[in-house]
């Protein structure tokens, strides 16, 4: 019909009405006693319903796995702007789920498609972590791991300042592991808003050449028993390494 809306066409002795808007078309078959026996297709270009997902402070959610279930059943990433496309061509009620890093982060419930666009806010969290040792000094170096009931979540490495910058992260209880060399740490904490948060590592000193961090307690009883020199000695010979100083350690700041 090319660019044809709305009229009359002729048809034979007759005429037959046809109408074709945004919402709806139609074609007339019959008219008096002319009519045309037949299968008629109509093309429609279905316009794409999108849903921009959004964390706690408003900046998209990249990569989270958007899944429509409905009259249709769909699953799509969303891009980089966080927005996730579909084609609902069947009209009905929708349960929209959104999973960012394996964890459900939004759920919406649509009675009807009445807007081509819905914004998702998320339980998603800007965080980042700040790794400091027994002086409450930044650690550079230690590895960050979170995990959630069905693995991992994320990981890092802190940098000069002790801070392991994440991104992004699905809000939720979680099991988050700090380790630097032969120390480490676990807690089990609840991620509910963006922000820094701080985890300190028993890290008392590290003896220098071997580089073997001592807990308090370690330094403690190497301290009031052989003194750190000593111990520093014997824990060399023990990794196999040969022509080490003994060295005196202060253990102020």
């Amino acid at each position: 019909l090319g660019t044809f809306s709305e009229g009359v066409l002729p048809w034979g002795d007759e005429y037959r009405s046809i109408r074709v808007f945004d919402n709806e078309a139609y074609v007339q078959v019959k008219a008096f006693g002319v009519m045309e026996v037949g299968r008629y297709t109509i093309r429609i270009e279905w316009e794409p319903v999108s849903f921009k997902l959004v964390d706690a402070d408003g900046k998209p959610v990249v990569g989270a796995r958007v899944r429509v279930s409905g009259p249709l059943n769909l699953t799509a990433i969303s891009d980089e702007r966080g927005v996730a496309s579909f084609e609902l061509y069947k009209p009905g009620p929708y349960d929209v789920t959104v999973k960012f890093r394996g964890v459900t982060v939004a759920t919406v419930s649509i009675g009807s498609i009445v807007k081509p666009d819905f914004e998702v806010k998320c339980k998603v969290y800007e965080v980042a972590w700040l790794l400091t040792n027994a002086w409450d000094k930044p650690l550079k170096g230690a590895e960050l791991v979170i995990r959630g009931p069905e693995g991992l979540i994320a990981k890092g490495v802190s940098d000069d300042e002790g801070m392991v910058r994440l991104g992004q992260l699905p809000g939720g209880q979680f099991t988050v592991e700090a380790s630097y060399k032969r120390v480490s740490r676990s807690d089990v904490v609840e991620i509910s808003g963006s922000g820094v948060r701080r985890m300190k590592l028993d890290v008392f000193l590290e003896l220098p050449v071997i580089g073997v961090p001592l807990t308090t307690l370690e330094a403690l009883v190497a301290v009031s028993t052989t003194g750190v020199s000593a111990l520093g000695l014997t824990l060399a010979r023990r990794r196999g390494v040969s022509n080490v100083e003994e060295e005196e350690l202060s253990l102020e700041e």
